[in-house]
This record gives structure tokens, sequence and C-alpha cells, in this order.
């Protein structure tokens, strides 16, 4: 089973490598993105590397000649979450970092231009949350408390900001400041992530409240206070089981 498994994997890789070698039209950047996003929901993710590099490629080419710089931005954003889904952190960083770069100065543009808010401006505050995700991941806490905390002060310049943005950049936070040992800032900064949330409205409003909830509950057992722990390990179970059961 696990040599089929392998030379399945290998026929993926080398039919997207055929389809994509022969994709020089100007769809090329398309062509890419979808062979790698079916081969990443397919966890294919040696195959949905190579899709995104390809796609990428192709963005650049159109980026230099003064246009395509939506399409590199989505091809850096995918390139960098194939490379988180395999714990590639190190190797994704690069390209969190250059699609949020892009965007901050796509989005300073557009303001200084029409004075209103970009368009873009959310999806350079999401860019951001995935740049400090990565480097939490990486152990790299005091960047990522950096980051996390420039996601907080943009999210307060709006006039009606997502407060699941809001609450998960703050739940994090929390999370950073735990792994430092501040743990008097950590509980804090749960308990108004949680208030937050419940206020809050969205599809990822319940997947965001469970990660709060363990990762509260971690921090109040390595503050020996278990009773309290295990009430929100329960209640995160109870809301995975329902969520499951939405999904479903």
């Amino acid at each position: 089973m696990g040599a089929f498994k392998g030379l399945r994997s290998l026929g993926i890789m080398l039919a997207i490598s055929a389809t994509l070698a022969g994709c020089m039209q100007p769809d090329g950047y398309e062509v890419a993105s979808t062979a790698g996003d079916q081969a990443f929901k397919d966890k294919q993710y040696d195959s949905a590397e190579i899709g995104y590099l390809r796609a990428v490629e192709f963005a650049e080419q159109e980026y230099h000649k003064g246009q395509g710089e939506a399409n590199l931005i989505e091809g850096l954003k995918a390139l960098g979450k194939c490379y988180s889904a395999q714990n590639k952190y190190a190797e994704a960083e690069p390209h969190y970092l250059r699609a949020a770069q892009l965007l901050e100065s796509k989005v300073g543009k557009d303001m200084m231009k029409s004075g209103k808010l970009s368009p873009d401006f959310e999806n350079w505050v999401s860019v951001l949350l995935s740049v400090a995700d990565n480097y939490r991941a990486e152990g790299k806490f005091a960047d990522a408390e950096k980051t996390y905390k420039r996601v907080l002060d943009l999210e307060a310049k709006l006039t009606n900001p997502d407060k699941v943005i809001k609450a998960e950049a703050q739940s994090e936070l929390a999370e950073c400041y735990s792994k430092q040992g501040k743990n008097k800032d950590a509980v804090a900064l749960f308990k108004t992530s949680l208030a937050e949330l419940e206020k809050a409205e969205g599809p990822r409003k319940q997947e965001v409240m469970i990660d709060t909830l363990e990762d509260y509950a971690q921090t109040l057992m390595d503050l020996k206070q278990t009773s309290e722990a295990e009430k929100l390990h329960e209640r995160a179970k109870e809301l995975r089981a329902k969520l499951n059961v939405e999904n479903n």
C-alpha cells in the first residue's frame, strides 16, 4: 500500500510538471494555481508546491511588466500556506513576508490616492496574522508578539473591525506571552479574547473559540489551576463536537 501511494504521488507530481511545462500561455498562472490548489486539497503537498512555485513564477513575469500584482500576492500566500502545512516554517516565512510587503505598499498607495480605506486592507491584516502565526510556530515569540500587536493596532484603526481576527490575534498573542512565562499577561488577554469572540460573528468564530479555549486551558494547567483548565477543555470539546456535526 505504501509503495502504491508513493507511486501515485509521483505520478501526480509528474503529471503536474508536464502540464505546467507547457503552460506558457497567458492563463499559465491560473492553470498552475488551480493545479496547486487541487493537490493541496488532496494533501499532496509536494505536488502543490510545484504548482504554486510555477504560479508565482508566472506572476513574477507579469509583475515585472507592471501588472499581475494581485496574482503574485495570492501565489505567495498559497506557497506560504503550503510550506506551513508541512511544518516548513522557515521556507514559508519569506513568502508570507513578501506578500505582506506588497500589500502594505498597495494599501498605502490606494489610500493616498482615494483618501479612503483600501479594499486590500483586510487582506493585508490577514497576511500579517499568517506572518505572526508562522513566527510563533518557529518559536520566534518576540517577532510574533511584535506582529500580533501590529495586527491589533491596525484593527483598532477600523470603524468596524473584524472581531474574529481581533480575537484571534489577542489569543495568539496571549499564547506568546505564556510561552515566554508572562502568565499574568497571558491570562488577562485570553479573557479579553473570549469576551471579544462572544460578540463576534462569522464562519471562523467557532474554530477560533476552540483554539482559544484550549490554549487558555493549557496556560491554566501550567499555573496548576487544574479545575478551571478542565472546564475550558470540556467547553472546547463540546464546541468541537458541535462544529463537526455542522460541517458534516
